[in-house]
């Protein structure tokens, strides 16, 4: 049985500097627009407001009601990644992403084992670098969802912006806001 917790509002993120202090701060969550039916319908105008925003820091997070698939689009700066998180113990869905970049000639960016809660190397992140073009990122969204994830076009999908001048100071922090909220309990 799974157990659906109530989506949080704050994210707590706790990080170490280069001296090897630790750093905790609480960052809030942005209430997420829902759209019941024929959510990738909506995915380019999401898009476009991520790539036409002038702030330091933007995202974009696209996900199923139950937050159980997402997708992170981060955007630092004129550098557009995609950030996904994946179930290590889920061997099918790491190596059908793969190949989905892989097959695209994208590299990732970005690769390594993070923890889910206390549970150590239980989650993998992968970043992809992306151009700046609205229909190659939409494009990219809408057959992720489809083709890796199995989101049929009409579904129930929801999308979290949120920008800032703020400057993240590392990607740890950019992770911990964007992803905090995602890893549930089984």
């Amino acid at each position: 049985m799974k157990c659906i917790m109530e989506r949080p509002t704050e994210a707590w993120v706790e990080w170490c500097d280069a001296k090897g202090r630790k750093h905790v701060y609480c960052r809030s969550i942005p209430e997420p627009d829902h759209y019941a039916s024929n959510g990738c319908s909506h995915i380019e105008t999401y898009v476009r407001r991520l790539l036409h925003s002038t702030e330091h820091f933007s995202s974009l997070m696209v996900s199923t009601p139950d937050g159980e698939i997402a997708l992170g689009i981060l955007k630092l700066k004129d550098h557009l990644q995609i950030g996904l998180s994946v179930d290590v113990t889920n061997l099918d869905e790491e190596q059908t992403l793969r190949k989905f970049f892989a097959d695209r000639s994208i590299e990732p960016t970005y690769d390594y084992l993070a923890q889910n809660g206390n549970v150590p190397d239980s989650v993998r992140m992968l970043d992809y670098p992306l151009p700046a073009d609205i229909q190659f990122v939409t494009d990219l969204a809408k057959n992720l969802l489809a083709n890796v994830y199995g989101v049929d076009e009409r579904a129930a999908l929801d999308f979290a912006f949120k920008e800032t001048s703020t400057r993240p100071r590392l990607v740890s922090r950019i992770r911990g806001i964007v992803f905090g909220w995602l890893f549930r309990p089984d």
